[in-house]
């Protein structure tokens, strides 16, 4: 009785969870010793949080890594229930013999245990079992650790594109500006027609919606940077974005030595393994099932003695087809969507790999382009400056070197897309070559609470 468990209720309601998400905020003591913990001594409060800090963050905040450690902790108690062995049963009963001669006891009071014994090792294959599924439990954990990561460099993506397109078009639109009123000048003065005023004009408008629009994006990007990491804003905070826009040349990553990598370490293939080896050990525990169990009991009466007693269940009606044969077409799914996932992991990194090597060669040519640009500008700010052109020329250089900038931004975005999904074909960074962190099975918000 003292072994007993017993029941503590743990009520929730919205308004209290919603209290604590927005609660949560980047400088948590909590998460300085959890940042500690896997990095080292940090200098807090963080002044520059890049990609690695942000990382630990959202593996410390994300609600759904605490789902995906739920789902562990079923799994393992699974493993205890499987190796549960049954309870013996102890019973006690009375009989009236009423034919019984006079002088006779007419009541006879017996003790019975009962004593179930599984045959055929089923207790140990059970236990497997559930031990492959919970290995399969934890590599799901893996793999939604890693969808928590691609998450936070996705959105730092974006917010590296909005921010940096929003500087650039700041002064787009100031170049703009400047050649609409040189434009208007010379209208007034009857130089030009008013069309070329007007086409002036309706760029600049673009230019503006255009800047709007990225602003726009700019706040979504950081709004999405707050809800990877698992918390409700980053007003304040201060991000580190150039170091994921460096970026290694495809050369640099070896085809064949990153599709090995992959199909070793990939947690959805672990996992699927892990699902595999289960299936084998359930049809093993079906084909063991075919052996009856024994019942061995035994008992006491008051008066006649002791008493021995053996049943088991005669397997004449059926011989467990059924479920060996579906446990036989479970085993041959597992296998079969195990192969079919190696495929498709093998097409997504063949196919990311080569959208990389596209966007670097893309990437050579923007960069040429722009480097051509930049020398034609000062060549013609040096002829401004001399006095060989005009200020509406040296406007329109401006914002035509402008022009190349937000093209060269795009393609570095591309590439930078392109290698994340790269890495998400390989489950691994690859490049900065950031740690890869312990996969945290327990709560570390629990731990420290």
């Amino acid at each position: 009785m003292a072994g007993c468990a017993g029941f503590q209720t743990k009520p929730i309601t919205a308004s209290k969870t919603v209290a604590s998400l927005e609660a949560r905020t980047l400088d948590s003591p909590g998460l300085r010793d959890f940042i500690t913990k896997n990095m080292g001594e940090t200098p807090w409060p963080i002044k520059t949080w890049d990609l690695n800090y942000l990382t630990l963050a959202a593996f410390y905040y994300q609600p759904e890594l605490d789902v995906a450690r739920a789902k562990l902790g079923i799994a393992k108690a699974q493993v205890i229930t499987a190796g549960m062995r049954p309870n013996p049963s102890l019973g006690f009963s009375a009989q009236q013999n009423t034919v019984e001669p006079r002088g006779v006891e007419p009541w006879g009071l017996f003790w019975k245990l009962g004593i179930p014994i599984e045959t055929a090792g089923k207790r140990g294959y059970r236990m497997m079992e559930a031990k492959h599924l919970s290995d399969s439990a934890r590599f799901d954990l893996a793999s939604s650790t890693w969808k928590v990561y691609s998450r936070v460099r996705s959105s730092m993506v974006n917010l590296y594109a909005a921010e940096t397109e929003e500087d650039i078009l700041q002064k787009q639109v100031l170049s703009q500006r400047a050649m609409v009123r040189l434009l208007q000048s010379r209208f007034q003065s009857g130089e030009i027609s008013l069309p070329e005023v007007t086409r002036t004009q309706i760029a600049l408008q673009n230019a503006l919606v255009a800047l709007s629009d990225v602003q726009g994006r700019e706040n979504q990007a950081r709004t999405e940077l707050a809800s990877a990491i698992g918390i409700t804003n980053l007003s304040g905070v201060t991000i580190d974005l150039e170091g994921i826009s460096r970026i290694p040349k495809p050369d640099m990553l070896a085809a064949q030595a990153i599709r090995r990598t992959a199909l070793l370490n990939r947690a959805d293939i672990l996992s699927a393994l892990a699902g595999y080896a289960a299936s084998q050990n359930a049809l093993q525990l079906e084909i063991a099932k075919q052996y009856p169990d024994i019942k061995l009991g035994t008992g006491y009466d008051w008066g006649q003695g002791w008493m021995l007693g053996l049943a088991l269940p005669l397997p004449v009606l059926n011989q467990n087809e059924g479920p060996i044969a579906e446990a036989e077409e479970r085993r041959r799914q597992a296998a079969a969507a195990f192969t079919a996932l190696e495929a498709r992991a093998i097409g997504e990194i063949d196919s990311a790999l080569a959208a990389y090597r596209a966007s670097d060669r893309k990437m050579a040519v923007v960069d040429k382009l722009l480097r051509d640009q930049e020398i034609d500008h000062a060549a013609m700010q040096s002829r401004f400056n001399t006095g060989e052109i005009d200020r509406l020329a040296a406007a329109e250089s401006d914002n035509t070197l402008l022009s190349a900038e937000l093209a060269h931004l795009g393609a570095i975005v591309g590439e930078m897309q392109s290698l994340g999904k790269l890495e998400d074909a390989v489950q691994r960074p690859l490049f900065p070559a950031a740690p890869i962190p312990v996969i945290q099975t327990t709560d570390p918000r629990q731990e420290e609470q």
